[in-house]
């Protein structure tokens, strides 16, 4: 692999502190693994990093559209029904 020039190292140094911004996210060890789990099975092979920005920006757009109100109802009545099956299993 070549090395970069000096001109290009002074240019990405340059981009990154005008252009980009870093956002530290501590997470728990067990969060991590839940997120890298859940990254598996949903997030089409998504790194953990463009897997969160890819879900900063759908809840940015759901509360631009005024529907945190709806999805929130929904994912209530989700795991509600996901409870009635749960106890309708165990009593069988």
């Amino acid at each position: 692999m070549a090395e970069l020039t000096k001109d290009r190292k002074e240019y990405l140094k340059e981009y990154q502190k005008t252009k980009l911004r870093r956002i530290p996210l501590e997470m728990s060890l067990d969060a991590h693994i839940a997120l890298l789990q859940h990254i598996a099975l949903y997030g089409k092979k998504k790194s953990v990093n463009g897997y969160i920005k890819e879900a900063l920006t759908f809840v940015m757009e759901i509360e631009e559209f005024g529907l945190t109100d709806e999805v929130r109802k929904m994912i209530d009545r989700r795991k509600l029904l996901s409870k009635i099956g749960e106890n309708q299993d165990e009593s069988q």
